[in-house]
């Protein structure tokens, strides 16, 4: 692969790469939202059993305060009572006859501890009436996360329900792990191959400098030679030809006086006859 090639494959592998890691965030965010969800469920569940219970313990604090506010009354009528006669008339209903006379029992409640048993029960009831309200926030509260997880949750993987959130949570969060560390790994690689590229960019344009120098200074030492060889040539056959002139100039001066003197000599080669007049 080219240097650009590695460019390329490196910004797709790079922007993948972000594109996980948005994956990761919104898939960050929905564990968040439904480990919230799952908290606030479980707080509700066990805020509604403890309402319950305290619902319980209300029910039976009316019933006792009934008993007490039932016994006190009746003590009072058998307080007002006590001093009736036959013809007085009664305070309550104004009858003179009184033929079943209220009777004191001695073990009702004081109208002080009426009171505080009431002051209880109504504090009670307070108190149970704060808990139904955080409980009815809370559900609504619920209510709107669902909504939101449900929205989210199709956003994500399309179609799915919210039971099955948690599953297909862990699902994407393992196949989101998979999926980076393989692009992490194919990154590392072209980023090895870009170092290994760069590399060589630099070598090789070094390299073909020193060759280009190397090629220059081997063509100026040919031309060189080449000059060299040309005028060894010449001066070669400017020696030739020196020579030839300077033996052909002797050669005729000795052929010419020889051919005069002898005339029969005439038809004899030129070396011949230079070696006939050396010997001579």
């Amino acid at each position: 692969e080219g240097f650009g090639e590695l460019l390329s494959k490196k910004v797709t592998i790079e922007n993948k790469l972000k594109q996980l890691e948005e994956k990761a965030k919104q898939q960050q965010k929905a564990s968040q939202k439904w480990k919230y969800f799952e908290t606030t469920k479980e707080k509700i569940e066990q805020a509604a059993e403890i309402f319950q219970k305290n619902n319980t313990i209300y029910q039976q604090k009316q019933t006792d305060y009934g008993k007490m506010e039932q016994a006190f009354f009746v003590e009072q009528a058998g307080i007002l009572a006590k001093d009736l006669t036959e013809g007085m008339a009664c305070p309550v209903c104004g009858s003179t006859h009184h033929p079943a006379l209220a009777m004191l029992k001695g073990d009702a409640p004081t109208e002080k501890e009426l009171k505080e048993a009431k002051q209880e029960l109504d504090e009670f009831s307070d108190k149970m009436q704060n808990q139904s309200t955080v409980i009815s926030t809370k559900r609504r509260e619920l209510e709107m996360l669902e909504e939101d997880l449900t929205n989210l949750a199709q956003e994500l993987w399309e179609d799915l329900k919210l039971e099955n959130f948690a599953q297909q949570l862990e699902r994407a969060m393992e196949q989101w792990k998979r999926e980076n560390s393989q692009l992490e790994q194919e990154k590392k690689s072209v980023l090895t191959d870009l170092q290994v590229k760069q590399k060589l960019e630099t070598f090789i344009p070094e390299k073909e400098q020193e060759l280009t120098a190397l090629v220059t200074e081997r063509d100026a030492q040919e031309k060189s030679l080449v000059e060299k060889e040309t005028q060894q040539k010449e001066l070669s056959k400017h020696s030739k030809r020196l020579a030839e002139s300077l033996e052909l100039d002797g050669d005729v001066v000795e052929f010419k006086s020889v051919t005069t003197l002898y005339p029969a000599t005439r038809n004899v080669k030129i070396h011949d006859t230079m070696t006939d007049g050396l010997s001579f």
